[in-house]
């Protein structure tokens, strides 16, 4: 049940935590919940703490080994003992294909026949810089009709210039 307090307001019940609270175990599952207590130390001071126990890190007792070791099952397979042959076909595959795509790729008959056969897609890479035409560096394409009309005029012409490009370069 909640409590009504004066203004009307509500204020729920808490419930006590099952289990009795000097039990280690009872709040144990909530704990990895709440920040570190190192977390309210000072930047500076954690710092020089994180760097005393790197130079020196605290000694700690020896750890004790309380597993069986289990027999350890061979799941190599059929390549049991042959690794050293496996990495060797591998190897050879692989320098083979290698090989392969240089002799193809210098072989001047390939090289013809790809050229002939190939139709490129991209282009060129154009070093083209233009210059803005002087008239366009001052004016006001938002508010001046005839400006943005020029403007437009010239864009239109460097479009066709280059899809005229295109044009040549898909022919042959």
């Amino acid at each position: 049940m909640a409590e009504q307090l004066p203004n009307n307001s509500f204020q729920p019940e808490h419930r006590a935590p099952q289990g009795r609270i000097d039990d280690p175990t009872a709040m144990s599952h909530l704990d990895h919940l709440l920040p570190p207590t190192t977390a309210n130390k000072n930047l500076v001071v954690s710092l020089i703490e994180s760097v005393r126990e790197l130079i020196n890190p605290p000694k700690l007792p020896p750890l004790e080994v309380t597993s069986k070791p289990i027999e350890f099952v061979d799941t190599r397979g059929m390549y049991a003992g042959n690794e050293s042959k496996a990495f060797g076909l591998s190897v050879l595959t692989v320098g083979g294909l290698l090989a392969l795509a240089i002799f193809l790729g210098t072989n001047k008959a390939v090289q013809e026949a790809v050229k002939e056969t190939v139709t490129p897609i991209f282009a060129p890479m154009l070093k083209r810089q233009l210059p803005i035409p002087p008239e366009f560096l001052g004016g006001d394409y938002e508010n001046d009709a005839d400006f943005r009309a020029r403007f437009q005029g010239w864009m239109s012409d460097l479009w066709a210039q280059k899809d005229a490009l295109i044009t040549r370069m898909q022919s042959g």
